[in-house]
C-alpha cells in the first residue's frame, strides 16, 4: 500500500475514532458488532483491531445478551463479508489470543478474499481472520472452515480458482452492488 493511502487510512481511521469516542463511551453497556463488505470489510477488521487496543477487551456483562453466547469472552465482534487480506497473521493471531471473535463470509468465487495474493510471503504477508464462513455456489449452503488453517482453509474459498465479480456483490439474497 502507497503511503499516500495509509496517510488517507490513518487520517480517515483518526476521524472515525474522535467520532467514536463519545458513543462508546455513552453505550459502553452494550455490545460493539464491527461489520463491512469488501473495503469496509477490511476497514472494519483493522478498525476492530484499534478499538480493541485502545479500549481494551470490552468484557462480558453481568448478564450477557444473545451475542456473548458466541464467545463470552468479549462484547467485541468484528463480521466481514468479502474482507480482502488485510491484516498481517500475526495481528490475526493476536485477535484469537485476546478472544476478540471474528467471522469472515466468503462467497463461492469472490475474487477479493484473495487480494493481496499470498505469494511471494515475504511481500505478501496477509491473511484473513478465523473463523471463516463459505457460501458454496448454490448461495444457500454455509460451511464453518476449519480454523487450524488461520482464517485460510484450502476447502473453503481458497479452494477456488476461477473468479467472478458478480459472485463478490452477492452473499445470500444480499445485493451489494451498485456500492461496491
Amino acid at each position: 500500500m502507497s503511503s499516500r493511502k495509509r496517510l488517507i487510512l490513518s487520517i480517515a481511521w483518526k476521524d472515525a475514532h474522535e467520532y467514536l469516542k463519545p458513543i462508546l463511551r455513552e453505550y459502553a453497556h452494550l455490545d460493539l458488532v464491527m461489520t463491512g463488505h469488501s473495503l469496509g470489510a477490511a476497514i472494519a477488521m483493522v478498525g476492530g483491531l484499534l478499538i480493541h487496543k485502545d479500549y481494551g477487551p470490552f468484557p462480558p456483562l453481568v448478564h450477557p445478551i444473545h451475542l456473548n453466547t458466541l464467545n463470552p469472552q468479549s462484547r467485541l465482534r468484528i463480521v466481514t463479508f468479502g474482507q480482502p487480506r488485510a491484516i498481517t497473521g500475526d495481528l490475526a493471531e493476536s485477535l484469537v489470543h485476546a478472544n476478540v471473535p471474528t467471522f469472515t463470509v466468503t462467497a463461492y468465487n469472490d475474487p477479493v478474499p484473495h487480494l493481496p495474493p499470498r505469494f511471494p510471503r515475504r511481500l505478501f504477508n496477509f491473511s484473513r481472520t478465523p473463523a471463516e464462513y463459505w457460501i458454496k455456489s448454490d448461495q444457500k449452503t454455509t460451511v464453518r472452515c476449519d480454523d487450524r488453517y488461520a482464517g485460510e482453509d484450502p476447502h473453503c474459498a481458497n479452494s477456488q480458482f476461477l473468479f467472478g465479480m458478480t459472485q463478490h456483490l452477492r452473499y445470500w439474497d444480499i445485493s451489494f452492488a451498485p456500492a461496491c
